[in-house]
């Protein structure tokens, strides 16, 4: 794919002239409803950086670069110290000792990635669908629409990027928890009646 026409015309989201604003709005509404397949496909596609959060999937903050920016600086030679002076009145040199590798270390281990967000969804969305009762499938449903609203609103509206995936993290564990919960007590509930057969065959 080349690049948008509208990105031509009207330059980058971030450098545009706020009076360009709705047109770019209009050009954007105009392509989504004039290219429906297409916006649906870019959407999936963009899902992936969920899965793979070290891809770019449309150009946006992988987690990688996230995690380099705030611990490492923004620009290389990484791990060396940062002068802010430039930046902020009161700034002055900062240097990354010991604790960045502690924290590059917590957060290797403890993000939602690859095959873990990819089953934490699953769960998810498996939550409500296995409920035993209303008011459980009443909440779980909210737990799940909340997941999948902090899951697509970003790559709807703009594109995957780190930044926006992180929040989302909490709450597709919160779900995927209720649905693990589920499916253990429909595998209980379903061993059960197996063994009472067994014993009154």
């Amino acid at each position: 794919m080349g690049v948008s026409p509208g990105l031509k015309h009207f330059a980058a989201p971030g450098t545009s002239a706020p009076g360009q604003h709705p047109e770019i709005s209009r050009f954007a509404k105009a392509a989504i409803l004039g290219q429906p397949t297409d916006y649906v496909h870019a959407v999936f596609k963009d899902l992936g950086g969920y899965l793979d959060p070290d891809s770019r999937p449309s150009g946006g903050l992988s987690i990688e670069n996230l995690v380099v920016n705030l611990f490492d600086g923004t620009e290389p030679p990484f791990n060396q110290p940062v002068d802010y002076r430039p930046y902020y009145s009161r700034a002055g040199i900062f240097e990354r000792g010991g604790i960045t590798s502690a924290l590059r270390t917590y957060e290797r281990h403890t993000r939602l990635d690859g095959w873990v967000m990819g089953l934490a969804m699953l769960l998810a969305l498996l939550a409500p669908l296995l409920a035993s009762d209303g008011r459980k499938r009443v909440g779980m449903l909210l737990f799940t629409g909340m997941a999948a609203l902090l899951v697509l609103t970003p790559v709807a509206t703009l594109y995957y990027d780190a930044r926006f995936s992180i929040p989302a993290f909490g709450v597709v564990a919160g779900a995927a928890a209720l649905g693990a919960w589920q499916l253990g007590a429909r595998w209980q509930a379903w061993r059960a009646r197996r063994t009472s057969v067994v014993t009154a065959g």
